[in-house]
């Protein structure tokens, strides 16, 4: 996250960051800081409650994907499509228009 989403954050934004490990990880936690203090809906999830810190610090920023996927794809898209009663297979604009 840089100065434009950071604009656009207020208490109503509803935000989910993805805290990964390695690198990165700085960077995750300057936007989680900011997102602390101007934002209310905030869902964390960091790869290290996900058991990331079992794999060595120079190995794990390359696996982080593969903890986050499954729970983005398989449980948060399939539970948003429920609440929101929209399946998340319907497309309006994805293989069916060039883009």
């Amino acid at each position: 996250m840089l100065h434009g989403p950071f604009e656009a954050i207020d208490k109503n934004t509803a935000l989910f960051i993805l805290m990964s490990e390695g690198r990165t990880r700085a960077v995750n936690e300057r936007a989680l800081l900011f997102l602390q203090v101007y934002g209310e809906k905030l869902f964390i999830l960091d790869a290290k409650d996900l058991g990331i810190n079992r794999i060595s610090d120079s190995m794990s920023e390359y696996f982080n994907h593969l903890l986050f996927a499954p729970v983005l794809n398989n449980l948060f898209l399939r539970e948003l499509a429920k609440v929101k009663n929209h399946p998340y297979t319907n497309r309006i604009y994805m293989w069916k228009v060039k883009y």
